[in-house]
């Protein structure tokens, strides 16, 4: 039998066949039906017909996997490996969660369901380039072990048609010969011998030859692909791994790596752009779908996986792009100033990763935006909050009588926990030194500070801001916490648009752009590209339009600021409460009105609580005032322009006048009510001076608190005031600025004005108690009255001139103030009603007892001393009484006032007994005018003696020798009425 030639047994066996009758069923008879199809259409050539091969095979494959499961009842899928790791497939699907056959069908690589796509990205997800290389590599040895085989079955084969063919040729030229012989006869059969049907015959058999060669043909190009491709990978592996390393490095943190990468990406692409391939010219012939003819002209292909890769990394940059921007700009809703170290490098980052627009307008447009945008915010909430707590405090009812409107002024009492009088030791001469018997030594050992100059306010501002107890109602403390807090809250957003500022300069100079610039030739991140610095310089710089406009910008925003300070200091109780969130507005639309147009009422002053007392008043607008003066100061040493600084001189102007105006006000009107506060006890007692120098004896007498509370009220508003008016000397000069200049002399005039005003509110206050006690006036009340007013004249309001002249270098306590001549005709006013009340208590006694005797015939024989002279002294030892404990330094001026009183009262009521008294009349009249001199003793005046014996001279008609018999027969009577009466009159002893 011929080699090509098949017998009938191997055959049936290869096609599955029963018989090889075609007349039979080959379908029904086969097992297994081979379906070549899509090969019909294929021109088969070296390339592809390995592929139609493999599908026989595969289909063959299939078939006996089919067979052989039939025959043993065991599914050979369990069995089936994974090419690429040799591992079984099922036990990575279970792993995959994969159970049913319509899940597992795209994995199996022999079911024809199989999806090499979903098989490489479910199964393989996690296998690195170097583990798919090796897969590859593993593959390709095995499919060269069967190149081998296949060849040698191809040129088998081959010489085999090729003799059929060339027999077939033969055969076909012996029909053509003898065509023309043989037309029209037939064979012995008697059938006709047709060339064309066996030319077609011919035909098809070549064509079936050829689609039995097309697989092997097709395979061969897949396999040349095969290695393109590998080859192609290989040559572009730094590539294919950009996206992984771009993550890795920004996991890592390593930002210099990343951009490294990202570029060395970036040169790829354009070779890509260029020439499809990045080594175009060790490209072999198969790569003409990269390159035009030319290896070296450019071409604009881009393979399209390389344009995938392309568009992962892009998306990487963009996110990382996105996520740095938001890392620079923060959140909206809190602004936070990064220090350099910050956010310079992450502007540094956005130039690498290609950012086109300037960062540092954009950084500077959201920042000046969100500064505006939270000071617009917190203004408009915090003064809504202000105006509900002043809605609060006006709510509160009102006692009519009430004639202050419910201030409260009770935590004066308390004033001495907040502030320590400053006092001076040489306050009555300051010529002399610290002698024992000066009043103010033991004034200042008694818990005070004593304060020799005025450079010693440190321990009195330690002590301000160490107290923490309440100086108002607690509702009023609260509208004030509100205010500080709006004060603190524009102070924070201040400063950090101080900081802000100064990074901006720094921009507008220059500095920071060359800062980045030298740090990325430093760490070289570009490997030397000039270009592409020389670009981020064109990027970073400012133009003269752009750095305009930075400064108008500025310029605007801190005119912003000061148009809501200014609508605060200037905003009165009624045009604050009309503030709405609705008209917001009118807080940037104010002008600077002058302040000479106050009225001096409490009422005038918005920024003030209202019904706040003068106490809390200087507190806490002194806790407002100095972070308002420091901020405000700084913004306008940024000398963005000359007008902001203009404005700001303006506004500090406005506010110290103000303050200083709210403070006045409110001392003013509660001084004019601190009657209200006198409890008519001693506070403590103070020693009185005397003129003789070598009296051992010391004189103390009692005040109230109330000198010591307009003390204190005075020393610490004088102080705060100083603080105002004085405030440059805190603030160094900045640019050539100084906001707050030493106070003219017509504000310093105007100051002296008001607190020599206050000083008269004090003795305004100390009348309105005295007027009280007006038809009664004889009291201790009365006395403390007294002691009041000689303490604050020698010791209260000189120790507040003094202190006034040493905070503000005046000279107020020389000059003859009329304050002085006031308190001392208050003095004499006050001292007189009492002397007055005494005088006519004094004249009803005398006036009642005397006349009760009958002068003309009266007649004794023991010459008691008579019930006029008991009864008047007992009055006055009454009132030594009254001022011993109190005022026992007005104790000689009372005795004396009322022993001559007393005295000319007897000499005119004696007048008209003159000739007409009986002998017993006038040795009662000796008696008791004798013992009346002996009992005052010390106190006795000369006018007094005078009077007294001219009134007994008259009674015995100028007889002196009778006087004098008379006195020394009386003597004993005196002395025994006078050692009876010893102990009931001792306090004249």
């Amino acid at each position: 039998m011929n080699k090509i030639q098949l017998d009938a047994e191997t055959l049936e066996d290869f096609y599955n066949l029963k018989t090889l009758d075609p007349h039979t069923s080959w379908k029904d008879d086969s097992n297994y039906v081979f379906n070549l199809n899509r090969w019909n259409d294929v021109t088969l050539d070296a390339d592809n017909s390995y592929d139609a091969l493999k599908d026989l095979i595969s289909q063959q494959k299939k078939f006996n996997e089919q067979k052989s499961s039939t025959n043993s009842g065991v599914e050979l899928q369990g069995q089936l490996r994974d090419p690429l790791n040799n591992e079984l497939i099922m036990n990575t699907l279970q792993q995959l969660h994969l159970n049913q056959k319509s899940d597992i069908a795209p994995f199996m690589i022999n079911n024809k369901k199989f999806n090499v796509n979903r098989f490489l990205r479910d199964v393989h997800n996690k296998d690195t380039f170097d583990d798919l290389s090796q897969s590859l590599n593993n593959l390709d040895s095995i499919i060269e072990d069967q190149s081998d085989d296949l060849k040698i079955l191809v040129q088998n084969n081959f010489t085999s048609y090729v003799k059929i063919k060339n027999r077939l040729d033969k055969i076909y030229n012996q029909f053509a010969k003898n065509v023309n012989e043989s037309n029209g006869s037939t064979d012995t059969n008697g059938e006709n011998l047709n060339i064309d049907q066996l030319g077609e015959k011919v035909d098809e058999s070549i064509r079936n030859t050829n689609i039995k060669l097309k697989p092997i043909m097709d395979t061969s190009m897949k396999m040349s692909n095969l290695k393109m491709t590998r080859q192609f990978i290989e040559d572009n592996k730094q590539f294919f791994d950009l996206p992984k390393n771009l993550k890795k490095y920004l996991e890592k943190k390593d930002f210099q790596s990343f951009i490294f990468n990202y570029s060395k990406g970036k040169e790829m692409m354009e070779k890509f752009k260029l020439y499809g391939s990045l080594n175009a010219k060790k490209s072999g012939p198969r790569d003409s779908y990269m390159l035009n003819k030319d290896e070296n002209t450019p071409t604009n292909k881009v393979p399209k996986v390389i344009e995938l890769i392309w568009k992962q990394v892009e998306t990487t940059i963009d996110n990382y792009r996105k996520e740095t921007w938001n890392s620079l700009l923060s959140d909206s809703n809190a602004i936070c100033m990064e220090p350099q170290e910050i956010f310079l490098p992450m502007i540094s980052k956005l130039l690498d990763l290609k950012e086109e627009n300037n960062p540092i307008m954009k950084w500077f447009d959201f920042y000046s935006a969100n500064f505006e945008e939270q000071l617009n915010k917190t203004s408009d909430h915090l003064l809504m909050k202000i105006v509900e707590a002043q809605e609060r405090i006006l709510h509160i009812g009102i006692d009519e009588k009430d004639d202050i409107n419910g201030v409260n002024l009770s935590y004066y009492l308390s004033v001495d926990q907040l502030f320590k009088p400053i006092v001076y030791t040489d306050l009555k001469n300051e010529d002399q030194d610290n002698s024992s018997n000066n009043i103010y030594d033991s004034y200042t050992n008694n818990s005070t500070d004593t304060v020799l100059d005025k450079s010693n306010n440190t321990q009195m501002n330690s002590t301000i801001s160490t107290y923490h107890g309440l100086t108002d109602d607690s509702i009023i403390i609260e509208m004030w916490l509100l205010i500080l807090r709006y004060i603190k809250e524009i102070e924070e957003i201040s400063n950090k648009f101080i900081q802000f500022w100064q990074h901006t300069e720094n921009f507008l100079d220059g500095t920071y752009q060359n800062v980045i610039l030298n740090d990325k030739k430093k760490d070289n991140i570009l490997i030397g590209d000039n270009s592409a610095i020389d670009n981020f310089d064109k990027i970073l710089a400012l133009s003269k339009e752009e750095i305009n406009t930075i400064k108008i910008k500025g310029d605007n925003f801190i005119r912003l600021i000061f148009k809501k300070l200014l609508y605060f200091f200037q905003s009165s109780q009624a045009s604050l409460s009309n503030f709405t969130t609705s008209n917001s507005e009118i807080t940037t639309a104010v002008k600077i009105s002058n302040p000479e147009k106050d009225g001096g009422s409490p009422l005038d002053y918005g920024f003030v609580p209202p019904r706040a007392n003068g106490l809390s008043c200087v507190r806490y607008l002194l806790l407002i005032f100095e972070p308002f003066l420091k901020y405000v100061t700084q913004l306008a040493q940024l000398g963005i322009s000359t007008s902001t600084v203009d404005l700001t001189r303006e506004l500090v102007s406005l506010a110290i006048n103000r303050s200083v105006g709210a403070i006045s006000s409110t001392k003013l009107r509660d001084i004019s009510n601190f009657y209200k506060l006198e409890n008519w006890e001693v506070y403590k007692s103070v020693p009185e001076e005397t003129d003789n120098l070598n009296s051992t004896e010391t004189i103390e007498y009692g005040v109230t608190q109330f000198p010591e509370i307009v003390l204190l009220v005075q020393q610490y508003s004088i102080k705060v005031v100083r603080d105002f008016l004085f405030s440059f000397e805190k603030f160094p000069v900045i640019n050539g600025i100084s906001i707050a200049n030493y106070p003219s002399k017509q504000i310093l005039a105007g100051i002296e004005v008001q607190q020599i005003i206050s000083l008269e509110a004090v003795l305004e206050a100390i009348l309105k108690n005295a007027a009280k006690d007006k038809d009664n006036p004889r009291n201790s009340h009365t006395i403390l009255t007294l002691t009041n007013l000689q303490y604050i004249r020698e010791f209260t309001f000189p120790t507040v001139l003094r202190y006034f002249d040493d905070c503000f270098e005046w000279n107020l306590r020389t000059k003859p103030l009329e304050l002085f001549n006031l308190l001392g005709k208050m003095e004499s006013s006050i001292f007189g009603n009492y002397l007055s009340d005494l005088k006519i208590t004094l004249r009803n006694v005398l006036e009642e007892k005397f006349h009760q005797i009958n002068w003309s015939n009266y007649s004794s024989n023991s010459f008691r001393v008579n019930d006029y002279i008991i009864e008047v002294l007992m009055v006055l030892i009454n009132v030594h009484s009254e001022c011993f404990r109190i005022g026992p330094q007005l104790i000689n001026k009372i005795i004396k006032e009322t022993q001559v009183f007393i005295s000319r009262y007897l000499f005119e009521s004696f007048k008209p007994f003159i000739g007409n008294l009986s002998s017993d009349g006038l040795l009662q009249m000796t008696v008791d005018i004798k013992l009346f001199e002996k009992i005052l003793g010390s106190y006795l005046e000369k006018d007094t003696e005078v009077t007294l014996n001219a009134c007994l001279q008259n009674c015995f008609q100028n007889n002196l020798d009778r006087l004098e018999k008379c006195i020394s027969e009386t003597d004993a009577i005196v002395e025994s009425n006078l050692e009876r009466t010893r102990i009931q009159f001792a306090a004249f002893s």
